[in-house]
């Protein structure tokens, strides 16, 4: 989380890359280091599984994650809300349903 809104930060409000190719790009560097900590630490019989099935239903999921992330950043933003706030709202909401979609269907 904390990757993905430093890097929107950076990439929005310090180079000023459009909002949206800026939280795709956020987005997507992130994932790739959420993958690897949710199955080293949070989920332990995620280490224990199969790596590339795992990374299937991840990206699925990512995917997914990122449509929504898209909407809400554009349309928070949209309706005032600063751009990094807007993103948070996005984390919050895609954390509660990956918690569950990752212990129930990622890393199970």
């Amino acid at each position: 989380m904390a990757a993905d809104v430093a890097m929107l930060a950076l990439l929005h409000g310090v180079l000023d890359v459009p909002l949206l190719v800026a939280t795709t790009i956020a987005f997507c560097v992130s994932s790739v280091l959420n993958f690897s900590f949710n199955r080293q630490w949070v989920f332990e019989a995620g280490r224990h599984g199969r790596t590339r099935k795992q990374l299937i239903r991840f990206y699925v999921l990512v995917g997914l994650n990122l449509l929504s992330t898209l909407m809400i950043t554009a349309g928070l933003t949209a309706l005032g809300l600063l751009y990094l706030t807007a993103k948070l709202v996005a984390i919050v909401v895609n954390a509660v349903a990956n918690y569950f979609l990752y212990r129930a269907w990622v890393f199970k």
